[in-house]
């Protein structure tokens, strides 16, 4: 049983890409995330207490004190209806400010684009744009450099911060009826020959295919540059 459970995990977090690599994060400082989540609920309990105190002392008249450290009260404070409520209306005001009910609301999604512009799927101002996750998946194959049985187009992070391990590396799948013709363009020292061409060679070069599905290749450099990079 104790294995089923693990193999269907393993497989719904393969389908899920973004919640996979939140929580390859999360399982590296699974003790940080902890230890910072507890901090954080002890310290939300104790404005909730201080404030519940301090209500109490205004309707009936006492003088108790209100600001405790005590992380029993504090972590108790948290789970009372008063703590339950500011926490929704904290979670309310969240999306209302960041937009993100609009299309609960309305059925119209509103994203922000590259140039932080919002734009809408209905496409007041055109419906060109980049792919999302949704299509990315329908047309894309997403995974490890080592994983992908196919050449690899590019490199795809969340963020420029994101580290280089959690990023997935792009290649086409087969069975989307497009051709695999590439055109790659950038000024002189962009990073072509190092960023596509080489990997796409040595991808080539290693895929893990039978001998007679395996692609040939004719290299041809008429000025040198990539040979003598």
């Amino acid at each position: 049983m104790k294995d089923k459970i693990k193999e269907w995990v393993k497989r719904w977090l393969a389908k899920n890409i973004r919640l996979k690599k939140a929580w390859q994060k999360v399982r590296e400082h699974l003790g940080l995330y902890i230890g910072g989540g507890l901090v954080g609920l002890y310290l939300y309990g104790i404005v909730i207490h201080s404030f519940l105190a301090a209500t109490a002392n205004f309707n009936h008249g006492t003088n108790v004190e209100t600001l405790s450290l005590n992380p029993i009260k504090c972590y108790a404070a948290v789970f009372t209806p008063q703590g339950l409520g500011v926490a929704f209306f904290i979670l309310i005001m969240y999306f209302l400010i960041t937009q993100k009910w609009i299309h609960l609301i309305t059925g119209v999604k509103i994203t922000k684009d590259e140039r932080n512009f919002y734009v809408s799927n209905e496409g007041t101002h055109g419906t060109s744009g980049w792919m999302d996750k949704k299509e990315q998946e329908q047309v894309l194959l997403l995974g490890s450099a080592d994983a992908l049985p196919c050449p690899i187009f590019g490199k795809l992070k969340n963020g420029p911060l994101e580290d280089d391990r959690y990023a997935d590396y792009i290649g086409l799948r087969d069975d989307v009826g497009l051709n695999h013709h590439t055109m790659v363009y950038g000024a002189s020292g962009a990073g072509k020959s190092r960023g596509f061409v080489k990997p796409f060679i040595l991808k080539i070069a290693t895929l893990d295919v039978e001998p007679h599905k395996r692609p040939s290749m004719v290299l041809v450099d008429p000025k040198g540059g990539a040979t003598r990079s």
